[in-house]
C-alpha cells in the first residue's frame, strides 16, 4: 500500500513538472517572438505605439520562463534523497550539458565563420569558449555555476530546517530585488556588498523549498 501511495505521489509530481516545463518552453518562444529593437516612441504612429505596447506586454508576461526552468532544476537536483558521489554527479551533468555545448558550440563557430564571414583567431575562439560562442549560451554558463555549487547546497538542504531555508531565500530576494529598487529611487541607496547571496541561486533553492 505504501509503495502504491509513493508511486502515485511521484506520478503526480512528474505530471506537474512536465506541465511547468511545457509552460516555460512556450514562454521562451513567446519571449523571443516579442523581442524587437526599441523604437523612438515619440516618432511612431498611433498604430505602431499599440503594436509596441503589445510586444512589451507579451515580453513581460513571458519573463518568468528562465526562473521556472531554474526552479525546476532545483526541485529535481536539491532533494535530500539525491545522494551520489561527486564524480558521478558531474559525469551526469557533463552528459546533459557538456556534450550539447561541444556540438552547438562548434556549430555556432562554424556559423560565425561561414555565414557571418568572421575572421576567427585562436584568441577569439578561446574567448568564445570562455563566454560562449553566441549570446544564447549564457544559460548554459548559468547552469554550470549552479551545478558547481549543487553538492554544497544538497548538504544545506538536507540538514537545514525550513525556517533557515526561508531566511536564505529572503536574504537573496532583498539583495536581488529590494536593494536595486531602492537604488533606482535616486534618493537613497544601500551598498550592495551587504547581500552576498545573489544571482540564480535563490530561484534554485526556491524550487526545492516549494516542494510539498
Amino acid at each position: 500500500m505504501r509503495v502504491a501511495v509513493l508511486d502515485s505521489k511521484m506520478g503526480c509530481a512528474s505530471h506537474r513538472i512536465d506541465l511547468i516545463r511545457t509552460i516555460a518552453i512556450l514562454m521562451v518562444i513567446i519571449l523571443h517572438a516579442a523581442i524587437e529593437t526599441d523604437p523612438i516612441v515619440a516618432q511612431m504612429t498611433q498604430a505602431s505605439v499599440w503594436h509596441w505596447w503589445t510586444e512589451n506586454i507579451y515580453n513581460s508576461l513571458a519573463r518568468p520562463c528562465i526562473p521556472l526552468f531554474v526552479m525546476l532544476s532545483g526541485s529535481l537536483l536539491l532533494q535530500p534523497s539525491k545522494i551520489e558521489p561527486l564524480g558521478e554527479f558531474f559525469r551526469k551533468r557533463f552528459n546533459r550539458i557538456g556534450l550539447p555545448f561541444l556540438f552547438w558550440g562548434t556549430a555556432y563557430f562554424a556559423w560565425r565563420f561561414l555565414v557571418n564571414h568572421e575572421a576567427l583567431s585562436s584568441s577569439s575562439i578561446l574567448q568564445g569558449i570562455l563566454t560562449g560562442p553566441y549570446y544564447h549560451f549564457w544559460f548554459l554558463y548559468a547552469l554550470v555555476g549552479l551545478y558547481l555549487i549543487t553538492p554544497i547546497l544538497r548538504v544545506i538542504v538536507a540538514y537545514a530546517d525550513r525556517k533557515t531555508l526561508g531566511y536564505f531565500i529572503l536574504l537573496w530576494f532583498l539583495g536581488v530585488a529590494i536593494v536595486p529598487l531602492l537604488s533606482l529611487s535616486g534618493t537613497y541607496s544601500l551598498d550592495g556588498n551587504v547581500f552576498v547571496i545573489l544571482g540564480w541561486i535563490g530561484y534554485y533553492l526556491l524550487g526545492v523549498y516549494l516542494l510539498p
